[in-house]
């Protein structure tokens, strides 16, 4: 599972308005949901957080689909309104064990994507 946040979302909309900063979330929820694969789920968590979680996947097949997700991210403009901007996303992953429970779990990808944020963004922890 990932966890992701965008990067300086109170700056975007600071800048650009919010609806232009919906503009943004459309765009980094489109790119999820075009580079993923079928049986992953992506879903919305709130504000400007995102999950995916990839079933029956290794950590290393979901490394590879995050750092994707921050690559397409980071070098697609986003258009509006006659302006281009650029959103970088932080991501942080986990892979289930059980011996955790659910709040374990999510706490631990929280852990990661803050290591993200404080090694400099536009990256995946795990």
């Amino acid at each position: 599972m990932i966890v992701i946040d965008v990067d300086d979302m109170k700056l975007i909309n600071e800048q650009h308005g919010q609806q232009r900063g919906d503009n943004f979330l459309r765009t980094i929820a489109s790119a999820m949901l075009n580079n993923t694969r079928k049986q992953d789920t992506c879903f919305r968590t709130g504000g400007d957080e995102f999950a995916v979680v990839f079933p029956d996947t290794d950590k290393m097949a979901a490394l590879g689909i995050a750092k994707k997700l921050v690559d397409i991210i980071s070098s697609n403009p986003v258009v509006f309104d006659g302006g281009i901007g650029k959103v970088t996303i932080s991501v942080g992953l986990v892979a289930f064990d059980r011996t955790m429970d659910l709040a374990e779990l999510l706490s631990l990808a929280e852990r990661k994507l803050n290591k993200s944020k404080r090694n400099g963004k536009n990256q995946v922890s795990f």
